[in-house]
C-alpha cells in the first residue's frame, strides 16, 4: 500500500527532467582497491543554481564528508558555504557532471577488537573489498525525494563482483541516501527471491565460516514471514555483509543497520554455524525496519532518539513474533530472548531515566543506547495485554500496526506534514478499541517510571514472576584488568573473589564458568599465579539486592500444547 503511493508519486516525477545518473567503480592501486570513484550527472536547476548536499551527520557519526576528496564539477563554478554543502552556479538547465572519490575511514582493516565502538558506518575501502552506505558516501542534489535516478557500476576490476540496492528501474533520490554498495574480489551474490518474485539478493563481501546456504534459508524464511505480517508483496531487496577481522580476545560481534530496501550486516569472518543462529535476530530486526517505522509514519529529525522506544522497541516486538512465525524459533528460544530483555531492563542502572535523557545520551552512553530497545519492547507487550483485556481477546498489537499502516498511507498523501509514527500509533491504538495510551506513555516513556508485566500475559502457556537475588559483584576491577592486558587488578579484600584466592597480579587465562551480571552463577577463573596455573571459584554476589521479572513456560512436552503455546507467543 505504501509502495503503491510511492509509485504514483514517482510517475508524476518522471514527467520532469531527465533522471539523475550515478556511476560508481573501485579505484585500483598497486595493492588493490584504494578508493571508490563516484560520478554524478544531472541537469542543473532552471534558476542557474544547484545545491548539493554532502554526507555529514548520520547514526551518531559526524563530518562524514571528510572521507570524500578529489571533488570536481564540469559545467558550473563551485561555492562551498559550509563543509557539507556545495552551490553550483551555471547556465539555466545546464548539464552538470560531478566527480569525487570516497576514501577508507578507518586505520587499516576493520577488526572486532578495534578501538572504535559500534558498527562501522563510515566508508570501508580495503584492497580486496568495498562496503559503503549512501548516508556516508553519496552526494545528492537538494531535490524532491521522488525524483527518478539511474544507477550503474562502472568497469569493475577483473574477478570482482558488486551489488547495490540502487540497481532497479524504480530508483528515486531518497533511495540513493538510503543505499548500500558492496564489491569485492571474493564477493559472492546469493539469490533470495523465488522464481517470479522481485529480485532479492545478498552479497557477502568476503568468505565467511558459516554455511551460506543456511544463511540464505534463514533470510528467506524471515522475509516471507515479515511480508505476511505487514501484508506486503515482494520487492527488490539487498542484504550486504561486511567482514570484520576476528577477535584475538574471544569477543563476538554481529551488528547491522536497516535501510529502505536493504540492510547491512557487520560480522567477523569466523562467524560459524552456532553464531549464525544468533544472527537470526539481527536479520529479522533489520529486515523489519523495511516497514517499522517507515510504513508507520515519519520520524522526527530533531532528537530522533526520543522516538526509538517505538521505532526500535516495537521493531524488536515484530522481530520476535516473526521468528516464531517463520519457524526459526521454538517457544524456548522466544522465552530466552524475552527473559534476557526482562533481566537486562530490570537491572539497568538507567531503567527509570526519562526519555529526554535518551535523546541526550543515546550516541554516547551504552546503557542509554540500549534503554529504548528494551523499554519499547516491554511497552509493546504491556499495551498489547491492556488491549486484549479491553477487547476480550479480539484485538492485539498486530491489529494496531496494520491499522497504523493504513493511516500512514492515507496521511502520506495529505498536506501538511503527516503525523509522526508515534502520534499515528496513539490514534491506531485507540482506533482498534484500546484506551487512550497517552497517560501510560507519559508515565513510562517520558518520565521513565518503572512498570511490571502482568503474570498471566501469556495465559496458561507460562507465568511471569519476580526474581530477587544479591547484586552482581565480580570482586575485582574488570576494566582495569582488561586495560592491563589480563593482569588481575583491583581485587576487593573483603569480597568473595579475594576469599576464594584471587589476587592482584595474577594473569587471567580464561573464564570457564559464570555469566557476567548474574550473581547466582558460580564464576570459575583459570589464572596464572606466577608459574603456577590455578582454578579459582566463587559466587560474584554483592551486599545489595536486585530484582527483575522472568517468564517460566508451562510443560510443552505434548506436541499439541507446544503448537498452541507457540501460536499464543507468536500472536497467531
Amino acid at each position: 500500500m505504501i509502495l503503491a503511493a510511492a509509485f504514483a508519486l514517482a510517475l508524476s516525477a518522471a514527467d520532469g527532467p531527465a533522471p539523475i545518473e550515478y556511476e560508481v567503480a573501485p579505484v585500483m592501486g598497486a595493492e588493490g582497491a584504494e578508493a571508490l570513484a563516484v560520478t554524478l550527472r544531472l541537469t542543473g536547476d532552471a534558476d542557474g543554481e544547484t545545491r548539493l548536499r554532502l554526507p555529514d551527520r548520520w547514526a551518531g557519526e559526524t563530518e562524514l564528508h571528510r572521507h570524500l576528496d578529489a571533488l570536481t564539477v564540469e559545467g558550473a563554478t563551485v561555492e562551498a558555504p559550509s563543509p557539507a554543502v556545495r552551490v553550483l552556479k551555471h547556465a539555466p538547465g545546464a548539464p552538470l557532471t560531478v566527480r569525487y572519490r570516497v576514501r577508507h575511514a578507518y586505520d587499516g582493516d576493520l577488526a572486532v577488537d578495534r578501538p572504535e565502538s559500534g558498527n562501522p558506518y563510515r566508508p570501508v575501502i580495503r584492497p580486496g573489498h568495498v562496503s559503503v552506505l549512501g548516508h556516508a558516501a553519496m552526494i545528492v542534489p537538494e531535490r524532491d525525494d521522488y525524483e527518478p535516478v539511474r544507477f550503474r557500476f562502472g568497469a569493475l576490476p577483473e574477478g570482482w563482483t558488486a551489488a547495490s540496492d540502487m540497481e532497479h528501474p524504480e530508483l528515486r533520490l531518497r533511495g540513493v541516501r538510503e543505499s548500500l554498495i558492496v564489491a569485492g574480489r571474493d564477493a559472492r551474490v546469493i539469490a533470495l527471491s523465488e522464481p517470479g518474485e522481485a529480485p532479492a539478493r545478498a552479497i557477502l563481501a568476503a568468505p565467511f565460516a558459516f554455511d551460506t546456504e543456511a544463511f540464505a534459508r534463514d533470510l528467506r524464511a524471515v522475509m516471507r514471514a515479515q511480508r505476511d505480517y505487514f501484508g506486503a508483496e515482494a520487492a527488490p531487496y539487498l542484504v550486504g555483509v561486511t567482514p570484520l577481522v576476528p577477535s584475538t580476545q574471544g569477543r563476538f560481534s554481529i551488528g547491522g543497520t536497516g535501510l529502505e530496501d536493504g540492510f547491512m550486516v557487520y560480522a567477523a569472518t569466523d562467524t560459524d554455524g552456532a553464531a549464525l543462529a544468533r544472527m537470526r535476530v539481527l536479520l529479522a530486526h533489520e529486515h523489519a525496519h523495511t516497514w517499522s517505522p517507515r510504513a508507520l509514519g515519519p520520524m522526527p529529525e530533531a532528537r530522533e532518539a526520543e522516538s526509538y522506544w517505538f521505532s526500535e522497541g516495537f521493531t524488536d516486538f515484530v522481530t520476535h513474533r516473526s521468528l516464531l512465525r517463520a519457524g526459526l524459533w521454538r517457544a524456548e528460544d522466544f522465552a530466552e530472548a524475552f527473559n534476557e530483555t526482562l533481566r537486562d531492563h530490570g537491572l539497568s542502572p538507567v531503567r527509570t531515566a526519562p526519555n529526554s535523557a535518551i535523546g541526550e545520551k543515546f550516541w554516547t552512553d551504552e546503557a542509554h543506547q540500549k534503554l529504548p530497545y528494551r523499554r519499547g519492547y516491554l511497552i509493546a507487550w504491556a499495551l498489547e495485554a491492556r488491549l486484549r483485556e479491553r477487547t476480550r481477546g479480539r484485538r492485539d498489537m498486530d491489529d494496531v500496526l496494520a491499522d497504523q499502516i493504513d493511516r500512514a498511507e492515507r496521511a502520506q498523501r495529505a498536506k501538511p506534514m503527516p503525523p509522526y509514527a508515534t502520534e499515528q500509533f496513539v490514534r491506531a491504538y485507540r482506533g482498534v478499541g484500546g484506551e487512550d495510551p497517552r497517560p501510560f506513555l507519559a508515565a513510562h516513556v517520558e518520565r521513565g517510571e518503572a512498570f511490571d508485566l502482568p503474570a498471566d500475559l501469556f495465559g496458561t502457556c507460562g507465568a511471569i514472576e519476580t526474581i530477587r537475588r544479591p547484586t552482581f559483584d565480580r570482586g575485582f576491577d574488570s576494566a582495569a584488568t582488561n586495560a592491563s592486558g589480563g593482569v588481575i587488578a583491583g581485587v576487593k579484600p573483603d569480597g568473595a573473589a579475594y576469599r576464594a584466592g584471587l589476587r592482584d597480579g595474577m594473569r587471567f587465562v580464561r573464564r570457564e564458568a559464570g555469566v557476567p551480571g548474574d550473581s547466582s552463577q558460580e564464576y570459575v577463573f583459570r589464572v596464572m599465579d606466577g608459574e603456577t596455573e590455578r582454578v579459582i571459584r566463587w559466587f560474584p554476589a554483592g551486599e545489595g539486592e536486585e530484582s527483575f521479572q522472568r517468564l517460566t513456560l508451562t510443560d510443552l512436552s505434548d506436541p499439541a500444547e507446544r503448537r498452541r503455546c507457540t501460536a499464543v507467543l507468536a500472536g497467531m
